[in-house]
């Protein structure tokens, strides 16, 4: 499974998605748990695609860590999962996820960031 993350130029910017792959690795029965992202930062979703499909990887599922429906999770995404999937049709199951996007679990994660920050 690839967590797919938006990436930045900034130091440090993957420490939280990396701890996000590391808990889903633990409660994930899979055979691996790995992050990718886009833009320049490595790895690549599409290097990350090359490395399990060498791993002999029979399934790879893409899994997006968006919460909005944009540009990314609509074309970008997509349209590389799709590339990726003809490439390797004969060797590897490409499948693309859903993005985050709404869940109820969320509005309870902003209440308790409101209720946490000290100007309140």
């Amino acid at each position: 499974m690839i967590v797919l993350g938006h990436g930045s130029p900034l130091k440090g910017f993957d420490s939280d998605m990396r701890k996000v792959v590391k808990e889903l690795a633990k409660k994930e029965s899979g055979p691996l748990v790995v992050a990718a992202f886009l833009g320049s930062q490595k790895p690549s979703l599409e290097e990350t695609i090359d490395t399990l499909v060498k791993k002999k990887i029979a399934k790879i599922f893409v899994l997006p860590y968006f919460l909005l429906k944009g540009r990314h999770t609509q074309m970008h995404i997509p349209e590389i999962v799709n590339n990726s999937a003809k490439k390797y049709k004969n060797k590897s199951s490409i499948v693309l996820c859903d993005y985050i996007g709404y869940d109820s679990r969320l509005v309870d994660i902003l209440k308790t960031r409101i209720q946490q920050t000290p100007c309140r």
